[in-house]
């Protein structure tokens, strides 16, 4: 009487795989948001600074 499990050790690396590939879109997507905060809030209204002197 041979079942066929999942080895457990193996679904712990499969899951523990999706999940470093969901996370990082995330840190992808929370990346791209900060750098356009960042570029609209500091460097733009900076860059208008320097250049209007």
């Amino acid at each position: 009487m041979s079942q066929t499990t999942a080895d457990p050790a193996s679904t712990g690396r499969s899951r523990f795989a999706s999940s470093i590939r969901r996370y990082f879109w995330l840190w992808i997507a929370y990346q791209t948001v900060k750098g356009l905060a960042t570029t609209t809030f500091v460097w733009l209204p900076l860059l208008y600074v320097f250049l209007s002197t």
